[in-house]
Order: structure tokens, then C-alpha cells, then sequence
């Protein structure tokens, strides 16, 4: 899409997505612009995002509140609990007693002034950012794995859809 297709659209959402399949540099670079202007982009990661979705080193890497390291980095994070980094608004008031578990996650390194909000394993899952006058989130972790019977996978957990309507509230500043 073209930059001025985009008018009322607040908010855009990456899934798993490589840079590759926005359009070429085209499309990359308006998605930049996007951002720059105002807009909000989540990022969720996955096998073929961010690193090995070739985000490092793009047109689109200084638009991200985290870097990535390289395209290897999607890693087992062995059913670990992912836990608060940093309260705030985003994450303050949900059952973390529960415990939710991500059996991957993307390794990636939370840039100046992004704001490492949930953890995993000691690596960052939840960073969130500003680019331009717009803001960024990246949700490292993948809806890959199993787990056991007695473990809550992160995306399965009851405060989960709560999360997510906080990240999304907070990407569109309502």
C-alpha cells in the first residue's frame, strides 16, 4: 500500500511476518513512514520473523525497540514462566501467579529507550518503544510448543486477551 492508503488506520500487526513479504522496499519503507507519522505496529515474533525474517540491517530495523541477533535467533526457551520485567499499566493486575509459559522465543536485545516489560528465561518477550511520533511493540515469544498438563501456555492463559487489549490500547494511545 501506498502511505496515503493508509489514512485512519491506527494500528498494524506483524505475525510471524518476514520483511520480505511487505512489498519490497517499497512497502517497507511505507510501513516506516506509517510509524513515523504516528501510527502503531505490533510485532509478534516466530520462525520467519524478525531475525530470520531479515528485519537486521532493513529499512525497517530502526523502527523496532529491539535488535535482533541474526537469523538464528528463534530459540527453546524450555517451558519457561514468563514474568514481569517492569510493572506498568500494560502488565500490573494480572494473574502472573499462574504462571504462563512460552516453550519458544525470539533472542533479541531491547534498544535504548525501549522499555522491557515481560521476561522469559532471562530474554526479552514484551519490549515496547517509540519511532517518530508513533510507538512500537514486539512480542518475542511463538504460540509453538506443547506443554504438560499441569503448565499454562502463555497464550492459553486467562490474562492473556487482557494483555493484548492493553498492548493494542496502548499502541493506539486510547
Amino acid at each position: 500500500k501506498k502511505l496515503d492508503e493508509l489514512n485512519g488506520v491506527g494500528l498494524i500487526v506483524l505475525a510471524n511476518v518476514p520483511a520480505s513479504a511487505l512489498n519490497g522496499l517499497m512497502g517497507r519503507r511505507t510501513l516506516r513512514q506509517f510509524v513515523e507519522r504516528g501510527g502503531g505496529l505490533l510485532v509478534f515474533g516466530g520462525p520467519f520473523s524478525l531475525g530470520k525474517g531479515e528485519y537486521a540491517e532493513s529499512i525497517l530495523e530502526p523502527v523496532l525497540p529491539v535488535a535482533t541477533k541474526g537469523p538464528w535467533d528463534f530459540m527453546k526457551v524450555n517451558s519457561a514462566a514468563v514474568k514481569v520485567a517492569r510493572n506498568s499499566p500494560i502488565t500490573s493486575d494480572l494473574d502472573w501467579e499462574k504462571k504462563p509459559i512460552l516453550c519458544y522465543c525470539q533472542a533479541t536485545t531491547p534498544k535504548d529507550g525501549a522499555e522491557t516489560l515481560l521476561e522469559c528465561n532471562g530474554m526479552p518477550v514484551l519490549v515496547t518503544g517509540q519511532y517518530g511520533k508513533g510507538r512500537v511493540a514486539v512480542f518475542a515469544g511463538t504460540n509453538l510448543g506443547a506443554t504438560t498438563e499441569n503448565q499454562v501456555f502463555f497464550y492459553q492463559w486467562p490474562d492473556y486477551a487482557k494483555l493484548l487489549t492493553r498492548v493494542i490500547q496502548w499502541l493506539l494511545r486510547t
